[in-house]
């Protein structure tokens, strides 16, 4: 599955699923901050057709495509000043292609390690890891970095450094009935353990409906 004459194109697959990961824009309609209360809620949308734990029932709600252009999925907004979004988690289901990165569960521990090798290399995270989701399943856990590339003169090449305004984590996952999920993480103004934590949990406990 990893041989080395498939290297070159594995790592391009690579490149563009986690290319695809982070574009963000905070928009939140609200006139003071506002923090979701502190009951634990499940939110199910069955028109997607899942289901997840969250922390607290979400303030509001927003299309996916609010914050990524042309993506299906939703915006659990749980706490936000003004248009500027403080905590979110952002859910896009068939969020990648299974070509683009196999099954984590039928990996071996060299496949594995190799996986994980190659992210490292060939993804501009600060952070990137393969944790497991569940008891059956596995997934992709990764943080942007507060310093990153950018494409300035639109040639396709990053060829300036900059520095981000915020940080983001990210899970790419399949379900336990196979499907792919993007699930990211919004912490403003930088990622907390708490938050991360809660969000790691939420994520145990994806269902699909």
């Amino acid at each position: 599955m990893f041989g080395k004459e498939e290297k070159g194109e594995y790592s391009m697959k690579l490149k563009k699923i986690f290319g695809m990961a982070f574009a963000f824009c905070a928009i939140f309609a609200a006139a003071a901050p506002q923090t979701a209360g502190a009951e634990p809620y499940t939110y199910t949308n069955k028109e997607a057709g899942y289901s997840i734990m969250c922390p607290t029932k979400p303030l509001g709600v927003l299309p996916a495509s609010v914050l990524h252009e042309g993506e299906q999925g939703s915006v659990l907004v749980f706490a936000n000043e003004g248009y500027k979004i403080n905590k979110a988690w952002i859910i896009i289901p068939d969020g990648f292609n299974k070509s683009d990165l196999p099954d984590l569960t039928k990996l071996s521990q060299k496949e594995e390690a190799l996986l994980l090798t190659q992210l490292k290399e060939n993804t501009a995270y600060a952070v990137v890891d393969i944790l497991p989701i569940t008891a059956k399943t596995k997934g992709v856990f990764a943080v942007t970095s507060k310093t990153i590339m950018v494409d300035t003169d639109g040639d396709g090449e990053l060829d300036t450094e900059a520095t981000a305004d915020t940080q983001m984590a990210v899970v790419f996952l399949r379900s336990e009935k196979g499907r792919p999920f993007k699930i990211e993480l919004i912490d403003n103004p930088e990622i907390t353990a708490k938050n991360v934590s809660e969000f790691r949990a939420g994520i145990s406990t994806l269902k699909d409906l």
